[in-house]
């Protein structure tokens, strides 16, 4: 319960700096760059720290691309980009999904929860016509479910993923 709190906190207080905006021009194309500035400033900061943390987490496997990485981690909550949802609004919500899962759900044609649920959907519909590998499009896709999708190989870039945005 402590991580929502401090979670709060950041998506109220923390900012973009030069360093970040850097990192991100440094690492995404044109149009990877229109996609993720979409997000809420808050939204980027958070894929940024992401980012930061899988990029840590990445030197404990060998054959692994940063790059793929990166771009994973920065790109992960673009489906966010199709509404935006408040700090408040947001915190509603977790706490509605804790306490009622099937509730919230009921109302997934209200555009703010269809994101809250299908962001990581939404994402891989923006994606899923570019050039990018199945890895990386699933991650995207995927990094918010909770069961083992079946059929799917194994995916470090997910899980490396999973792990730091639930740290974040």
């Amino acid at each position: 319960m402590f991580y929502r709190v401090k979670q709060f906190w950041w998506n109220i207080t923390d900012k973009m700096n030069n360093d970040d905006i850097s990192f991100v021009n440094n690492h995404l194309n044109e149009e990877e760059k229109r996609l993720f500035y979409s997000l809420s400033n808050s939204e980027q900061k958070h894929s940024v720290k992401v980012c930061y943390n899988a990029l840590n987490k990445l030197s404990r496997y060998d054959m692994l691309d940063e790059n793929s990485m990166i771009k994973i981690a920065l790109l992960h909550d673009i489906g966010k980009s199709y509404k935006h949802i408040n700090v408040i609004e947001k915190s509603i919500f977790v706490i509605l999904n804790k306490m009622f899962p099937r509730l919230l759900k009921k109302f997934i044609n209200i555009k703010s929860v269809k994101v809250y649920y299908e962001h990581g959907e939404i994402g891989y519909n923006l994606l899923k016509d570019k050039e990018y590998n199945e890895e990386i499009l699933d991650a995207i896709r995927f990094h918010h479910s909770s069961n083992n999708i079946r059929n799917m190989r194994k995916n470090i870039y997910m899980e490396i993923l999973k792990e730091s945005d639930d740290e974040c």
